[in-house]
């Protein structure tokens, strides 16, 4: 990215102003950094309308802070589709697709990111709270586990052990996190 050229510099920039707007702990400066992110990503896609990081990028800047006036969901959703090789790409699209009830459309881009990316906590956290909206518990327990061993150490694994936690409290992974007082979140924390 910081070999000079043109593209390089604004991607860098566009993803430091995106960057920005989470590190200030006020309001008042996310639309200037999230419209810079937006100019530096569309830059980029003006020279290079296929690449999918900027696509997907893009789709964060849409989709990530509903203060900004970037924030759109439809614009998202349809940058995020042309990222179709990066995984994490397709989990940002289910987690849109879940807050809009589309809990089927969610799994199967789920699903995706798994055959891409089979190790991928995010996805299996992911996928397990989508199973658990729609009721298939024992689904749900399955990804939770997936994601928890995928990533053990992680904040992805501690959430996945939330969600378990109320899915079944007495589930060996929970068990075993409360006992040395390890398990984050409440039931206003997990989705």
């Amino acid at each position: 990215e910081l070999a000079g050229d043109e593209v390089g510099l604004a991607i860098y920039d566009a993803k430091a102003a995106y960057q920005d707007a989470f590190a200030d702990g006020g309001i008042g400066s996310i639309n200037q950094e999230m419209a810079e992110a937006r100019r530096g990503f569309e830059k980029c896609l003006a020279a290079e309308p296929t690449r999918q990081e900027c696509h997907y990028f893009l789709g964060l800047v849409y989709s990530s802070v509903k203060a900004s006036e970037s924030y759109s969901p439809e614009k998202a959703k349809a940058s995020l589709r042309r990222a179709p090789d990066l995984p994490e790409a397709h989990v940002e699209l289910a987690r849109l697709l879940r807050v809009q009830d589309d809990l089927d459309a969610a799994a199967r881009e789920l699903g995706v990111a798994l055959k891409l990316s089979p190790q991928m906590a995010v996805a299996h956290l992911e996928l397990g709270i989508v199973r658990k909206l729609d009721g298939n518990e024992d689904a749900a327990v399955d990804s939770l586990v997936a994601a928890y061993q995928a990533d053990r150490f992680s904040a992805t694994a501690d959430r996945a052990v939330a969600e378990l936690a109320k899915i079944r409290p007495d589930h060996p992974l929970v068990a075993g996190a409360l006992m040395i007082g390890d398990v984050k979140g409440d039931v206003f924390s997990t989705d």
